[in-house]
């Protein structure tokens, strides 16, 4: 009956499937309920092996051509292709499950979630998705032969659409829209992984064991951050990332960037950790680049060629299994020992604690060799890491510079290897750091209009380009709803207090979202036809219209 509902809302018949997919389909379909897995999961292919590529099933949507990912297995990897920057609510809670459930497979080395440039639809890569126009920089060598094209970058993730969502008029539908809020939800917290607990029995359901490592390589917005949550999130000269849901009547979706954002910089102590930088992107939808978010922590790594994704898949599917990953060999046991550790693997398969104190008890010394194969693996093919290494070719660095006296060469006359890393996303938020840390986003608009008067005329040319920045950045603002913007400032300065944690803010974003689906911005909107940041006929026409009453009513506190 599940199965049925789900297929109704995206009708597609089974017959007109290929006799091997609709064999597959059904077959997975008795593998759902005997998991009791939530029937999403058949929206996901899950049936693809080389030269057999199954990317429709009986939910994909009947206007698009491909599901929205797939997954096949690698060797000793599975990898997930994202084939469309935007997923239907089935979509996004079948990509969460299966993710979750892969995460916690011993018998796979890493999950990565990845496109690229190299490979056709065929073989499950990128043309299917479409190409963001928008862009004005694209680094010739990592457009292969497929790419998008000299100035554009693929469209990875987007979480889901909005304007589709108002198009089968989901936003009327409250079962419905929480179904998209929650498929966010669930699909960041599986790509970040952890121990996950249920909110009505307390019981652990299981710790998240496989690093998931997510090859972003294109443009990511909104609820597509999901994807930054993963455990390696690896940034290609094509990574970009921005915020435009203020922009279309709308506030952050459930992703946890009200938790994230003003934390950027603290897990590898940088200096954007002393810079409002996830008020700058979430208020102005500045987009962030590659090197944008490696110097804010949003990125973990930088590659160095996005044809080595390729590699990637190849390397990972070559290591051991989480569960093989030793470097102590097991000791040996009595039959006694034995008998004992079976009995309590049987009762700590239902229990998480069970099976932590049963690990602890029969000395299993190699704890601490898991997952560091994957993580050198990541290290070796990336150019650099957010927390500031270097990860090129160390022993040409050592080689070019071991015969140098260093009683002779000061310090700043030195060779060197590797350039200084900066971010323009932390200049910017560091200049203005005054002004994006008041605590009223009128007081925000009011200050980079102050600036852009003040030093606009001034003989100083960097005076002058700091004017045109403030400009700028006041002008996106302006461009966006008043009260999502009022909204989306709540959310944050709600979210950096010490006692929130992800899943509280999530569950408070979803709340404001769906509230704000509907007042009459998104609405107006949506049916405009016009996109982020060109529209600008809103119900409140100015910041002063929207009172702290109504962004609380919204936030549902």
């Amino acid at each position: 009956a599940a199965a049925r509902r789900a297929a109704a809302r995206h009708p597609r018949r089974v017959s007109d499937l290929p006799r091997s997919a609709r064999l597959a389909f059904r077959g997975r379909t008795r593998e759902a309920r005997r998991a009791n897995a939530p029937m999403a999961v058949l929206s996901v292919s899950a049936d693809v092996n080389a030269g057999n590529a199954a990317l429709v099933t009986p939910l994909t949507p009947e206007e698009f051509p491909t599901c929205a990912a797939a997954i096949r297995s690698v060797g000793g990897a599975r990898r997930v292709f994202l084939l469309r920057p935007h997923m239907t609510s089935d979509e996004l809670i079948g990509l969460a499950h299966r993710l979750k459930v892969l995460s916690r497979n011993m018998g796979i080395s890493a999950v990565i979630v990845a496109n690229t440039d190299d490979d056709e639809a065929a073989s499950l890569a990128t043309p299917a998705m479409s190409a963001d126009d928008s862009r004005v920089e694209n680094w010739a060598e990592d457009v292969g032969q497929n790419g998008p094209g000299y100035g554009k970058a693929w469209h990875v993730a987007g979480g889901y659409d909005p304007r589709y969502v108002h198009e089968r008029k989901a936003h009327e539908d409250p079962t419905e829209l929480g179904r998209y809020m929650d498929g966010v939800r669930d699909l960041a917290l599986a790509a970040r992984g952890g121990l996950e607990i249920d909110a009505e029995t307390g019981r652990t359901g299981g710790r998240s064991k496989v690093p998931v490592v997510c090859v972003p390589h294109g443009t990511v917005n909104d609820g597509g951050s999901a994807v930054l949550m993963g455990t390696h999130v690896l940034a290609t000269t094509d990574t970009n990332f921005s915020i435009l849901n203020p922009g279309r009547g709308l506030t952050l979706d459930p992703s946890g960037l009200s938790f994230v954002l003003p934390r950027l910089g603290w897990e590898h102590d940088q200096p954007s950790a002393d810079y409002p930088c996830g008020t700058l992107l979430a208020l102005t939808g500045y987009e962030a680049d590659c090197h944008d978010l490696l110097e804010t922590g949003l990125a973990t790594h930088m590659l160095k060629r996005a044809t080595l994704i390729g590699d990637l898949e190849r390397y990972l599917a070559a290591l051991p299994s989480w569960e093989a990953q030793q470097v102590v060999p097991p000791r040996r046991r009595s039959h006694g020992e034995v008998q004992e550790m079976v009995q309590r693997v049987e009762r700590g398969r239902d229990d998480e604690d069970e099976w932590i104190q049963l690990a602890s008890e029969f000395q299993w010394d190699n704890s601490k060799a898991k997952n560091v194969g994957v993580a050198n693996l990541v290290d070796d093919l990336c150019e650099y890491n957010a927390a500031g290494a270097h990860l090129g070719d160390k022993h040409m660095e050592a080689s070019l510079f071991k015969h140098e006296d260093p009683s002779l060469v000061l310090e700043e006359n030195r060779g060197r290897l590797f350039e200084d890393r900066s971010s323009r996303l932390v200049d910017v938020a560091a200049t203005f750091a005054a002004i994006f840390e008041q605590k009223s986003v009128e007081g925000i608009l009011e200050g980079l209009r102050e600036v852009e008067g003040s030093q606009a005329q001034s003989n100083d040319e960097e005076e002058r380009e700091c004017a045109e920045i403030a400009g700028s950045l006041a002008d996106m603002m302006e461009a966006r709803s008043p009260l999502a913007l009022k909204v989306t400032k709540r959310l944050l300065d709600i979210g950096k207090g010490s006692g929130e944690t992800l899943e509280g803010c999530m569950e408070r974003e979803k709340r404001a979202q769906m509230n704000m689906y509907g007042k009459g911005d998104f609405k107006r909107w949506a049916e405009s036809g016009e996109e982020p940041g060109e529209f600008a006929d809103w119900e409140r026409k100015s910041l002063k219209d929207v009172t702290d009453d109504e962004v609380e009513e919204i936030l549902g506190e």
